[in-house]
């Protein structure tokens, strides 16, 4: 899964649009605040759905998430 994300080949819609999987008709998705692209990136580190559970994955010192 890791390394799936890693090389952008993830179910999420960016590369489901991409490879023209049918009802995929946008590389975008409905965030909380605006339409954004569904890139694993974009998920892991920005999108505010998942705020509350980011700390999991952040530098305890810095708090910066390092994708």
């Amino acid at each position: 899964m890791i390394t799936q994300m890693k090389i952008g080949r993830i179910g999420l819609a960016a590369f489901l649009n991409k490879i023209r999987v049918p009802g995929v008709e946008s590389s975008t998705y409905q965030c909380v605040i605006d339409w954004a692209r569904e890139i694993a990136a974009y998920v892991i580190a920005h999108c505010p759905r998942f705020s509350k559970v980011r700390h999991w994955i952040a530098d305890p010192h810095t708090g910066r998430i390092n994708i």
